[in-house]
């Protein structure tokens, strides 16, 4: 295992590149890890109460994410702080939002999207997990790559992982 930190002063066209780059280790069996999160305001969340009922605005920029995500509309992604409803409240710091760009580089290019598990926490922590799936004629040998936001006990909670592996 290779722990690598993201660049933060990289934009997320540049930090999506070096997930391209990072695609190519899935055929030889590699498998990348990251962690970070979609709406992420600790600010605003309300930490006494898990289950407090979801903010309208959080609600709003998980879901632009979602249908961005599905319809691959990858350059509405890069330009999230101007594209996404409420996007500084959202992510009113990059650091655990641009892991995602890595990820969807070292998986984009693909068949479908598909989506896993939809949930906040606190009023505003999402716990979103999807996966991308390269596409072959044969199901059984798609080659799968996963980018999940939800709680993992080994991970620690409120926290995404994503994964892509051959």
């Amino acid at each position: 295992m290779i722990e690598l930190s993201v660049p933060l002063q990289f934009t997320p066209q540049e930090l999506y590149r070096i997930g391209e780059v990072l695609a190519s280790l899935r055929a030889e069996g590699v498998l990348i890890l990251g962690s970070g999160g979609i709406v992420h305001n600790l600010q605003l969340a309300h930490v006494e109460d898990i289950h407090f009922p979801v903010e309208r605005w959080a609600a709003e920029f998980e879901q632009w994410f979602r249908d961005a995500v599905q319809q691959k509309k990858l350059s509405e992604l890069f330009n999230y702080r101007k594209a996404a409803p409420h996007a500084d409240l959202a992510v009113p710091t990059f650091e655990h939002f641009a892991p995602v760009f890595v990820l969807l580089g070292a998986g984009w290019h693909g068949g479908a999207v598909s989506m896993i598990y939809e949930g906040f926490e606190h009023g505003n922590i999402s716990m979103r997990s999807f996966a991308m799936h390269k596409t072959t004629s044969n199901p059984e040998r798609s080659n799968p790559c996963f980018a999940s936001w939800f709680q993992l006990p080994m991970i620690t909670p409120t926290r995404w992982c994503a994964w892509c592996w051959a």
